[in-house]
């Protein structure tokens, strides 16, 4: 992921679902001329002295190099994600040439969730991001919202440019945080965004403000050709596997040729400093992303839901390689607030 200015994007028309979520993560593409790959991150919680607590684990794999994080309804959502996965295993294990692709993959989970969200009254609604490589091998992304008295929703983006997208989920104030860390990122140089991004999810774990999120960041990697995959993650003198604490069995050390081991230098004061001081982020419409949006009823209805269908020609747009990488947060209306700032252009109609 080169560096660059982070544009911020704001699509479609569409008030999302607000639910009371303990979480905060992001999905991330990356395109270059020479590769692609995909991360996923999120807090990682095992346990809370609460008697309300969603699932400690927010970051799932779905098939080899599909990912999910989520917030939300984690019943639902894990119950989704089982589903979805046991289907695609014994698909792929049967038809190792014919993989289910990445859009079929969305389409089931999202059915899924649709029908179990129908029958849990009791729900305040999810928000789940999907990540994974389309069939050209351009990362894509895809957003399923779910809530009381409306129609389930998604949204599926890949790249127009080199570059990144990033999509999030969970509480607004969190992903405000990780957006203004990203950009100071990008200005100020220095250490990668993407791991100023993660920084600002251990950040919001021990802040005493945030005080549902909490537990260590878990991150999941996958390259194009690769297979989605959870590192160890070294942060100061601690090591976590899922946001579990590892270090009494894998002790951290300094970064050596070979090392798989994802370091993350871990700044309080930095994430401090751009949290005290949030960067304002212009904000555009439908720009820098191929996009296609659906409900999600009509979308898999139930006869169709396990009919394995090719990607969208909408979705397949080749992207521009050689241009200057564009860097690009997805949002909805509503989903962040916006300052004074922000430079907010209305689509007609």
């Amino acid at each position: 992921m080169a560096p660059g200015e982070l544009l911020g994007i704001i699509v479609g028309q569409t008030q999302p679902q607000d639910p009371r979520t303990m979480t905060i993560g992001f999905a991330a593409t990356s395109l270059t001329q020479t590769g692609a790959s995909l991360l996923l991150a999120a807090d990682c919680r095992y346990s809370i002295a609460s008697d309300a607590t969603d699932t400690g684990i927010k970051t799932h794999a779905l098939d080899r190099s599909t990912g999910a994080v989520v917030a939300g309804n984690a019943l639902s959502v894990a119950s989704a994600v089982e589903l979805t996965r046991g289907i695609a295993h014994d698909h792929n294990r049967l038809k190792p040439d014919l993989p289910i692709n990445f859009y079929s993959t969305v389409r089931l989970f999202a059915f899924f969730l649709d029908q179990i969200e129908r029958r849990s009254p009791w729900s305040n609604g999810s928000e789940v991001v999907l990540v994974g490589f389309l069939s050209n091998g351009v990362p894509a992304l895809a957003k399923v919202f779910t809530g009381p008295s409306r129609r389930a929703e998604v949204h599926l983006y890949s790249h127009r440019h080199s570059g990144s997208l990033m999509l999030f989920v969970g509480q607004r104030d969190g992903k405000e945080q990780i957006v203004s860390s990203v950009r100071r990122a990008l200005q100020d140089g220095g250490p990668h965004w993407v791991e100023r991004a993660v920084g600002a999810i251990a950040y919001l774990c021990e802040h005493e403000g945030e005080h549902a999120i909490g537990g260590a960041p878990s991150v999941a990697i996958c390259r194009r050709g690769g297979v989605l995959h959870w590192p160890v993650v070294v942060m100061g003198d601690q090591t976590f596997l899922r946001g579990f604490d590892i270090t009494p069995m894998a002790p951290p050390f300094a970064p050596v040729a070979g090392d798989e081991r994802l370091h993350i230098r871990y700044d309080q004061g930095w994430h401090a400093g751009a949290d005290q001081s949030r960067v304002p982020t212009r904000v555009r419409v439908d720009d820098g992303f191929c996009a296609v949006s659906r409900y999600v009823d009509i979308w898999s209805p139930a006869p169709d839901a396990f009919n394995w269908k090719v990607d969208p020609a909408a979705l397949l747009e080749p992207p521009d390689l050689a241009s200057p990488p564009h860097h690009v947060a997805i949002t909805r209306p509503g989903e962040m607030s916006l300052t004074r700032e922000t430079e907010v252009i209305v689509r007609p109609g």
